[in-house]
C-alpha cells in the first residue's frame, strides 16, 4: 500500500509542478507563427522573455510540490528496497553478481537517465516556448504513470 501511495503522490506532484501556462502559450506558440504569438501573448511573458509560471505563485508551487517529489521518492526508496530483499532469490545472494550490486547498477542506470533529461531540457529551453520545468517533468510524469501501471500489473506476484 505505501508503494502505490508514494507513486500516486509522485504523480500528484509532477502534476502540479507543471507550469500551465506554459503548456498553454506554448501551444499557442506552435499553432501560430512566433512574431504573431509573442505580440498576442505579451501580457504573459516575464520581462526576461520567459513565460510567467503559475500567475505568480509559482514558486510556492514549486517549493511545495517539489518537496512532496523528494519526500515521496525517499520513501519510495526504502520501500523497494525492503521488497527487493524478499522476493530475491537466495541462490541470488550467494554470487558476484548479487542483489547489492544489481540495485546498485538500476540507481546508476535511474542518474544516467536523469542526466539525460535534465542535458536535453537544456538544449530545448533555448527555444521560446519550451518551458524548463514542463520539459523536464513531462517526460518523468509519463515515465512514473507507467510505473504506475506496471507495480499495479504485477504487485500481487511480490508479496
Amino acid at each position: 500500500k505505501i508503494l502505490i501511495r508514494a507513486m500516486i503522490a509522485i504523480v500528484i506532484g509532477f502534476l502540479g509542478i507543471l507550469n500551465y501556462n506554459g503548456l498553454l502559450y506554448g501551444i499557442i506558440g506552435v499553432v501560430t507563427t512566433e512574431s504573431q504569438s509573442r505580440t498576442s501573448t505579451n501580457f504573459a511573458f516575464s520581462k526576461y522573455g520567459e513565460v510567467m509560471y503559475d500567475w505568480g505563485y509559482g514558486s510556492y508551487f514549486y517549493i511545495f510540490f517539489l518537496s512532496l517529489l523528494f519526500m515521496s521518492t525517499i520513501i519510495l526508496e526504502g520501500v523497494d528496497t525492503s521488497i527487493m530483499t524478499k522476493v530475491t532469490p537466495v541462490a541470488l545472494n550467494n554470487r558476484f553478481i548479487n542483489i547489492g550490486l544489481l540495485s546498485t547498477l538500476i540507481g546508476t542506470a535511474g542518474r544516467i537517465i536523469a542526466d539525460a533529461v535534465v542535458t536535453s531540457t537544456a538544449i530545448l529551453d533555448v527555444y521560446d516556448f519550451v518551458d524548463f520545468a514542463n520539459s523536464a517533468f513531462i517526460p518523468l510524469l509519463i515515465l512514473t504513470l507507467v510505473g504506475l501501471h506496471l507495480v499495479k500489473k504485477f504487485y500481487g506476484g511480490l508479496i
